[in-house]
């Protein structure tokens, strides 16, 4: 990881809140360490949002690698990462790649107790449905006049959307719909960064 947010800061070292976040990476970043995994995501998604996809596999890439180490409050950040990665490289072309990222997803559900796996995979495969993106939580913060939330909100079901629609979806929540729902959710997120204070926002709230 290391390498990778070196040459970010060469790139966004001027620009105040993506550099701190950056930084603090540097200092702090470790698999084991919950907080630098969602920061290190969120900044990967921001990327994503802005249309720098370079740089959002800059990090990707390297949380790709991480192994499942039994502790899901760790694995569904990382998780996260791999559907972006996986993402990126199926709009790119690169079928290879995307199975594999997949498999490494599904993959997960083969490691640790066997009854856990179960439960586990079947919580997952019940997200699929869509049934629990999150949309709710954004128009009650519309609702609200809660922008800040809202940016927060969406950035959770964009992250729950690209994991669904990459791994195949269902046939309640089709790949089309999210495909859909992606694209107009990244719109709005896209308004609003124009208008929030984004230090107030993963992955620039403090860590």
């Amino acid at each position: 990881m290391k390498e990778a947010l070196d040459l970010l800061m060469t790139q966004y070292g001027e620009h105040r809140s993506i550099s701190k976040v950056i930084r603090e990476l540097q200092e702090s970043f470790s698999p084991a360490h919950k907080k630098t995994l969602e920061h290190a995501v969120g900044l990967a998604y921001y990327f994503y949002v802005q249309s720098d996809k370079l740089s959002a596999r800059k990090i990707i890439e390297v949380m790709s690698e991480l192994p499942f180490d039994g502790d899901y409050n760790h694995w569904v950040w990382i998780r996260s990462a791999l559907a972006l990665h996986a993402r990126i490289a199926r709009i790119e072309g690169d079928i290879e790649t995307h199975k594999k990222l997949v498999d490494i997803i599904w993959g997960a559900f083969e490691v640790g107790d066997e009854t856990k796996q179960r439960i586990n995979k079947k919580i997952f495969i019940r997200t699929l449905k869509g049934g629990d993106i999150g949309f709710d939580k954004v128009t009650a913060c519309m609702e609200d006049g809660d922008t800040i939330s809202e940016v927060n909100y969406r950035f959770s079901c964009l992250r729950k959307m690209i994991l669904i629609r990459e791994v195949g979806a269902s046939e309640t929540y089709a790949i089309e719909q999210a495909e859909k729902d992606i694209a107009d959710n990244m719109i709005a997120i896209k308004k609003l960064l124009c208008s929030v204070d984004v230090k107030k926002i993963l992955p620039f709230s403090d860590m």
